[in-house]
């Protein structure tokens, strides 16, 4: 019982702590007065500046007429490329500044979004609804992240799709990210968690820590095939 409630607990903070990061801090925010069309065209191309690998990576094309879900939807920058193929989108988000802007960006480009504020591990979605699922650089935020991997299954129809990116344990990019926090002595002042926190713009890792996880690729593999999803055409995006 005391076990089961402190992780009751660790949910709880995972989950308050995430939407003090995003409404503080909104994933791909630029400085502006304007929230306009001119500045979602300006967070676009940055983000597509720093991550020139997306499209060749993830499919964006393929949805024309279909259902699209994304997980932690952050300003709506992913989601409009598929709705610009066409597709139906669709959010879930815990974070009302993400909500907010998504929307106000689909309008101002001319689309149309439903966007929730939804925790992953309850999505308001009737089962096999979905022709694809896709999230960037969220599902290492959620602790539960087998209850989420379990309702992506549910929502997902049969042969659909799910696209993912998670944050890897031996990158390049995280051993470098280690190093420097112990040559700083950053790394034995607020430990492994804080540190990992610190990974996301803004964070501190004492009075702005999310929740982060890495993941070797055989890691999140299994995560995903121990929920069934292996039955799910296309690949796990690491």
């Amino acid at each position: 019982m005391i076990a089961s409630t402190l992780i009751e607990e660790d949910k709880s903070t995972a989950r308050t702590e995430a939407q003090k990061q995003w409404n503080t801090n909104p994933c791909g925010a630029l400085p502006t007065d304007l929230y306009d069309k001119a500045y979602f065209d300006r967070v676009e191309a940055d983000r597509y500046r720093q991550q020139y690998w997306q499209h060749d990576f993830f499919d964006y094309t393929s949805f024309q007429n279909k259902k699209v879900l994304e997980i932690g939807i952050g300003l709506g920058t992913d989601l409009k490329q598929f709705a610009r193929n066409g597709a139906q989108c669709h959010g879930a988000d815990i974070t009302d500044t993400h909500l907010a802007m998504t929307r106000l960006n689909f309008k101002l480009n001319g689309f149309t979004v439903d966007a929730r504020n939804a925790d992953a591990t309850a999505l308001p979605f009737p089962d096999q609804h979905f022709d694809c699922v896709y999230s960037f650089g969220v599902l290492h935020h959620i602790p539960d992240v087998d209850k989420v991997l379990t309702e992506i299954y549910r929502v997902l129809k049969p042969g659909g799709v799910l696209q993912t990116a998670v944050y890897h344990s031996r990158s390049i990019h995280t051993l470098a990210f280690f190093a420097r926090s112990i040559a700083t002595g950053q790394l034995f002042k607020i430990g492994v968690d804080g540190v990992l926190a610190t990974i996301e713009t803004g964070a501190d890792g004492v009075d702005i820590k999310p929740y982060v996880k890495l993941y070797s690729n055989k890691e999140w593999q299994m995560a995903v095939e121990n929920t069934g999803l292996k039955t799910v055409k296309g690949g796990i995006r690491q």
